[in-house]
């Protein structure tokens, strides 16, 4: 609502000449807690948020604020399977560190919008948020639209594997990993003419590649069999301080 929303900042892009005005959101709290062992299937997670002025304005960009919140924060097992998003909501649509496992995720954020799907509109900054050394996180034929960062990955084992991602700034970055395995992925209309808007002061201080590996020590890094489109001033790909690296049939452009 309006009255839970502020002005922040504004926000100015050279590379796409725009002038955008910052709102920060309050985000909501934790739905679902998991420390044990759970099982998610065929669920449907359905958000109204009223009183926006116009969500289509171009001029906005809506931010859920600066504290880490999570819809659904897994500390232990979890296993998600069949889940539709209409709108995703909180800071993190999904938080784990423990082991979670994704099978059919589809997102399918504002799409019936006036005017068409817009990336600065008020939704969840990161999609799948992990962190922590031991934590393990596998994502399977999935669709992910919208977001800032669709797959937020610091520590731990990563896959991603028979996975679509749309409509975001950047859709994977993986840091600090001990394994990181992606597989028959599709990143498709990314980057800065695509995905949420990023400020010069972002683009001139942070790289900002759609797909990032970073600083792993990984025993082995896997991208392969993947198609990766999108536009940013440091491509589409950005490995850096990874090692143990291999690239096999994958497209780029």
């Amino acid at each position: 609502a309006n009255s839970s929303c502020y002005f922040a900042a504004t926000l100015v892009n050279s590379i796409v000449n725009q002038t955008y005005r910052r709102m920060y959101c309050q985000s909501p709290p934790t739905a679902l807690l998991n420390v044990g062992q759970m099982s998610i299937t065929n669920m449907q997670i359905d958000m109204n948020i009223d009183g926006m002025s116009d969500d289509s304005d171009s001029s906005y960009v809506y931010d859920l604020g600066d504290t880490l919140s999570s819809l659904i924060l897994n500390k232990a097992t979890m296993t998600i399977e069949n889940m539709v998003v209409k709108q995703t909501i909180c800071q993190n649509l999904i938080q784990n560190t423990g082991s979670l496992a994704i099978t059919n995720l589809s997102l399918n954020p504002h799409l019936l919008l006036k005017g068409g799907y817009n990336p600065n509109q008020l939704e969840s900054r990161i999609i799948v948020y992990q962190s922590g050394s031991e934590s393990v996180l596998s994502i399977s034929d999935s669709h992910f639209y919208g977001g800032y960062f669709q797959v937020y990955q610091v520590g731990g084992s990563l896959s991603i594997v028979d996975t679509v991602f749309e409509q975001a700034s950047r859709p994977i970055y993986a840091d600090f990993a001990s394994e990181v395995n992606i597989e028959r992925v599709e990143v498709t209309n990314v980057g800065q003419f695509n995905g949420r808007i990023l400020s010069d002061a972002v683009t001139n201080s942070y790289e900002t590649a759609p797909v990032q590996v970073w600083d792993s020590s990984a025993t082995h890094i896997i991208i392969r069999d993947c198609s990766l489109h999108g536009y940013d001033p440091w491509g589409v790909l950005l490995l850096s301080g990874a090692n143990n690296v291999s690239l096999a049939n994958n497209t780029f452009n």
